[in-house]
């Protein structure tokens, strides 16, 4: 809802399953997330995850979703 709020996603009725949702990038969101991929410190942080654990980043993304709804 916040992505698309913020006009980075569409979101459309799945034609195959009504209940499902499809969700699109819109041009806008490729244009930030071409911005966000080649900002140089954007690319230290990924670099510095690529060693990471998929578990290990999940849980990490789990505990600063948690810090940023403390705020």
């Amino acid at each position: 809802s916040s992505l698309e709020g913020l006009g980075l996603v569409m979101r459309t009725p799945d034609p195959a399953d009504r209940r499902a949702q499809l969700l699109e990038v819109t041009p806008e969101g490729r244009a930030k997330f071409d911005e966000i991929r080649d900002d140089p410190s954007e690319r230290t942080l990924r670099d510095k995850l690529a060693d990471w654990d998929l578990d290990d980043i999940e849980r990490l993304a789990a505990l600063l979703h948690a810090l940023n709804d403390e705020s």
